[in-house]
């Protein structure tokens, strides 16, 4: 999802999804709104941060040095650990979704290291799932091991990349059953994500950019039963999700398309800074009362949103702090 990722161009489109998928989890992480569209929260769930997650895995670049893929790791650790913790303390002292009555040591280091709150265990999934595919992929020498055995069909390249895919699935179930800190939804989709970028063609390529994709998608989401990422039906919906929004984004006219992409390419902005100011636009409620679709109240918590993290972004380089929290001497994109 995020900018840390690196690919050999840029790719419009994904940054396009990602502006799509972080405005949304944006809108539903307003508990205001959330609640009077909680059939739409429903859905919005089921694939939103599973198409951030597919996305990470393709963006993923595992073609550095090791002190580079560990640099790369360090800068979500970083900001994973200082976001996560105030986090930890604001919900121990402000009445939210997550509140904790009675913070304690081991409550803290509990959800710090095991079980996050609020939206950065995504970049702690995105650690842990990098880390062990760069061990995968980088550091097993599978191919010297098999190499010595008979049967010359263990040296083909495909069947040693679908052995790495194979040992990286059961190392994520492994680590998804004993220890928690990742759940089985984002082990999965970080692997498709991995799968398709091994198999070395466009993103596009995997999707179905049409507009039977969109009314699929509508019937898909229509049986709450398929409201489940992990379930076959749930597969389908992330699928459909993606595919319809390439398909979508053929519509979008230039300026909108660059002001999108743009919110995309700071999605990591957007992730850490937001809850301060979703916090803040409570006090948008009783003002905008008298708008009942709670549309109003959407709109300009949205660019409250969004201003205030790119804001946020920009006083880090200012200050000079980005190259310590994010790795980088500019954590914001230009426009």
């Amino acid at each position: 999802m995020i900018e840390i990722h690196m690919q050999p161009r840029r790719n419009m489109e994904i940054d396009l999804m990602r502006g799509v998928l972080i405005l949304l989890m944006i809108a539903f992480h307003l508990v205001y709104f959330s609640s009077l569209y909680p059939t739409a929260k429903s859905i919005v769930y089921v694939f939103h941060m599973p198409a951030f997650l597919v996305i990470s895995g393709f963006l993923m670049n595992i073609e550095k040095t090791m002190l580079q893929f560990g640099r790369t790791l360090l800068f979500y650790f970083v900001p994973y650990c200082l976001f996560e913790a105030a986090y930890i303390l604001g919900a121990a002292h402000f009445s939210i979704a997550e509140h904790i009555n009675q913070l304690t040591p081991g409550i803290f280091f509990s959800h710090l290291l095991l079980h996050p709150l609020g939206p950065y265990w995504y970049l702690q999934a995105l650690v842990i799932c990098g880390a062990v595919y760069y061990l995968v992929f980088r550091l097993v020498p599978l191919e010297k091991w098999l190499g010595r055995l008979p049967w010359s069909v263990f040296s083909q390249s495909a069947t040693v990349l679908w052995l790495r895919i194979a040992v990286l699935a059961l190392l994520y179930a492994v680590i998804v059953l004993t220890t928690g800190t990742i759940s089985a939804t984002s082990a999965f989709y970080f692997l498709f994500g991995v799968v398709m970028r091994q198999m070395r063609f466009d993103f596009q390529y995997y999707f179905f950019p049409h507009w039977l994709s969109i009314i699929f998608f509508a019937v898909f989401v229509a049986n709450p039963s398929y409201r489940n990422p992990l379930t076959l039906g749930g597969m389908g919906i992330v699928f459909l999700s993606m595919s319809g929004m390439l398909y979508l984004f053929r519509a979008v006219p230039g300026k909108a398309a660059k002001y999108l992409a743009y919110i995309g390419r700071n999605t990591l902005l957007l992730l850490l800074f937001s809850p301060i100011f979703t916090l803040l636009c409570k006090a948008l409620q009783n003002p905008l009362a008298f708008d009942t679709t709670g549309m109003l109240f959407l709109i300009l918590s949205l660019l409250i949103c969004v201003a205030g993290s790119l804001l946020m972004g920009w006083l880090s380089d200012v200050l000079h702090l980005s190259p310590y929290i994010f790795g980088k001497k500019q954590a914001l994109s230009r426009l």
